[in-house]
């Protein structure tokens, strides 16, 4: 019942008029991939790929779809091993407030997470949307549903909170913080955060040199579960974009 009610909720979402006129349109693809090896007393490695595809019309409408694959090992044992996979789509209320609505499908083998599901409706606002600097604050209600390794599954109400914000350093370089907060609606002292800190040096006009900090901490994860994940990365992003009046 939870799931029906959740999807009428999003298909009403979807039908909300934009009342805004676009300006622009910009398209972006990037592809990046890294990783990081160490030998001696302990030979551990890590591999890290995303990619994202945007659809961007300035002040009407914005279209993303986002996906990512992180794997660890320490003296060839796994380690973590996860993927995730997310479509949005917003649309301007008016110049700087925007709704959404946005699908989140993610697995993580250490956390006996086999397929977590997170359709969610929310509301955003832009306190700073220029190209040197960039902030934005998001608030919405989402389902979870989790299927674990052993087929069965938990579902719950959630919040939904998250904070973005980019700057420009130097010359060409930026440096940008991804904030996620999930808390549990029902169980406000079981929740999740996950946080993204990225910083990109361009050497070309595609690529750039990326590092990659992502700390995912549960507050109360399955018995015998570590609490947090850290990924370090070091590694090359492609980007593709265009821009059309």
């Amino acid at each position: 019942m939870k799931t029906i009610i959740f999807c009428c909720i999003i298909v009403l979402a979807l039908y909300t008029p934009t009342f805004a006129n676009p300006v622009l349109q910009t398209i972006s693809r990037k592809v990046s991939l890294g990783g990081k090896i160490a030998s001696g007393n302990t030979n551990s490695s890590n591999l890290h790929a995303d990619f994202s595809l945007n659809r961007n019309r300035k002040w009407k409408d914005e279209t993303s779809f986002i996906g990512s694959f992180d794997q660890e090992s320490v003296n060839d044992i796994l380690s973590m091993n996860k993927w995730s996979l997310s479509a949005r789509h917003a649309g301007s209320i008016q110049k700087q407030d925007y709704s959404f609505v946005r699908l989140d499908l993610d697995h993580d083998r250490f956390k006996d997470i086999k397929l977590r599901t997170i359709p969610a409706i929310g509301y955003g606002h832009w306190f700073s949307s220029l190209k040197e600097y960039k902030l934005l604050a998001e608030i919405a209600l989402g389902y979870q549903k989790q299927t674990l390794l052993n087929n069965t599954y938990q579902d719950s109400f959630l919040l939904q909170i998250r904070g973005f914000g980019k700057s420009r350093i130097f010359d060409d370089e930026t440096i940008s913080e991804d904030f996620y907060a999930y808390i549990d609606a029902e169980n406000m002292n079981s929740f999740r955060l996950v946080s993204t800190t990225t910083f990109l040096s361009p050497l070309s006009k595609n690529f750039s040199l990326k590092i990659l900090i992502k700390d995912e901490y549960t507050n109360q994860p399955p018995s015998g579960i570590r609490r947090n994940d850290l990924l370090f990365s070091l590694g090359l992003e492609y980007l593709v974009e265009t821009v059309t009046e």
